[in-house]
């Protein structure tokens, strides 16, 4: 997945045990791997902390037009919320990605052409060998 000017290999977060567990086990990230937290609707409201998270990350959050609307740097182990409105995903990086509010994401893929590209829903996300895991 593209957001702004960044590639990065998500893990998806598309259950509340998934999402309740996050990266909080994880030790390292590359600077382009990350989580996507997908809820099946627009939320209200989204709190996220850092209290069991061993790295840095950015917690980027989402709106349902897939524009980035806020970008914590947070602190491993910080015990303070970080929250959000109207949020429909929310991405976690390694800290100080560069990501930006006001990014966008984007598909790019060489089997699609023009046409099918229209027809794809604002984000996919593909395993490694490409195959599509989820539709956004």
């Amino acid at each position: 997945m593209i957001v702004g000017n960044k590639t990065f290999e998500v893990e998806i977060a598309d259950t509340s045990s998934k999402r309740y567990e996050g990266l909080s086990n994880v030790k390292s990230l590359d600077e382009d791997e990350g989580m996507l937290f997908i809820y099946d609707e627009v939320q209200e409201f989204v709190e996220f902390t850092m209290k069991d998270t061993n790295i840095d990350l950015d917690i980027i959050f989402i709106d349902e037009e897939g524009v980035v609307v806020n970008v914590e740097h947070a602190k491993a182990h910080d015990p303070d919320p970080f929250e959000e409105e109207d949020i429909l995903y929310v991405l976690e990086v390694p800290y100080k990605s560069g990501v930006k509010v006001g990014d966008d994401f984007e598909i790019e893929d060489e089997d699609f052409n023009d046409e099918d590209k229209e027809e794809l829903q604002r984000m996919l996300v593909l395993d490694s060998n490409g195959n599509v895991q989820a539709k956004i």
